[in-house]
């Protein structure tokens, strides 16, 4: 398990990632401290309370944002992806939340997971391609839902701070989505560097290659993960639903814009905890709700977050380099 863990991240700079990895930690762990002793104990477990029962409700969305972002994996490899046995991408892709939750860029490291344990079947360098592929398709789908969430706050809140920065949020999304896919797809920028590495120059050159094999931005697998966007801002309308928030139709739209904004903001903190809390803090006036309330919504979401986290670990202890191909009828 811990040897898949640390394959996961880019060898090299031990010391300094240690120092993001724990300094993100102990960041994010002060900051909710900080944000749960301004709200009280007492009232805290009165919202846990009332919030009780949507939480199942907030686990199972949690787990369909999972799956669809198994599908799109699969929709981004596709003829290849078409034969490919469900049960192990799944469990690929819960074993990738785990690592999303543990380590700060944690999107980035889940992808490469799952690269790692592709590579087997799919070849390393076609993994390796995915595994980029898929990072520009997040920046994607959650930029065209971020400015979808922005347009929908400035509507329903007004030309407020929330709205303009979730607006600001999708912008930069998109420009990463385009500019990290035409990384994978441009080799000739960075040609001349790589030749003064010769070890390193049949790798990456097998690694456009492969980039090559796949569209350059394709829609459905898009579409796949708009649909886990989706989920998600559903889950944040359950929880704000059992706390007594008005449900209307724009509102878990707007809380799912301060989601990203929250995700954003502590992308070098393990899991974004603490950020994502105080995110929601900072919005609770802008939404006309209790402080209580908002951080409350972040924590049960986290919740959920971890505890499919924990199942994703627990599923490490049960790889045994599956075969990703469907087996055939005989």
């Amino acid at each position: 398990m811990s040897t898949l863990l640390k394959r996961s991240i880019p060898s090299g700079g031990k010391n300094w990632r240690d120092a993001i990895q724990w300094g993100g930690a102990f960041a994010g762990f002060l900051l909710l401290a900080h944000v749960l002793a301004r709200i009280g104990k007492e009232r805290l477990l009165n919202a846990f309370q009332a919030m009780a029962w949507s939480l199942p409700i907030a686990f199972l969305l949690d787990g369909l944002r999972i799956a669809c972002d198994a599908w799109s994996t699969r929709l981004v490899l596709g003829e290849v992806g078409r034969k490919l046995n469900w049960r192990p991408l799944l469990q690929a892709q819960l074993m990738a939340h785990a690592v999303m939750n543990l380590l700060p860029a944690g999107r980035a490291a889940g992808e490469a997971l799952k690269a790692l344990l592709f590579q087997r079947t799919i070849g390393g360098s076609v993994a390796t391609a995915m595994a980029a592929i898929n990072q520009a398709l997040v920046f994607a789908s959650s930029a065209i839902f971020a400015l979808l969430c922005g347009v929908v706050t400035l509507h329903k809140l007004g030309a407020s701070w929330l709205g303009w920065a979730i607006v600001l949020h999708g912008s930069t999304l998109a420009l990463a989505a385009f500019g990290l896919r035409a990384a994978t797809l441009l080799r000739s920028p960075i040609e001349g560097i790589v030749l003064r590495f010769p070890r390193l120059r049949e790798a990456v050159i097998r690694f456009f290659d492969s980039s090559r094999l796949f569209p350059p931005l394709p829609w459905f697998p898009v579409v796949a993960m708009m649909l886990g966007r989706t989920a998600q801002s559903l889950q944040h309308a359950v929880l704000a639903k059992a706390l007594g928030v008005s449900i209307e139709g724009a509102t878990p739209f707007v809380l799912e814009g301060i989601h990203l904004l929250g995700a954003a903001t502590g992308v070098l903190v393990p899991g974004q905890i603490g950020t994502g809390e105080l995110t929601f803090e900072l919005a609770a006036q802008a939404l006309q709700i209790e402080a209580v309330t908002a951080v409350s919504i972040a924590l049960g979401a986290h919740l959920s977050s971890y505890l499919w986290a924990f199942v994703g670990l627990l599923s490490l202890l049960f790889w045994r380099s599956f075969d990703f191909t469907e087996k055939k009828q005989v």
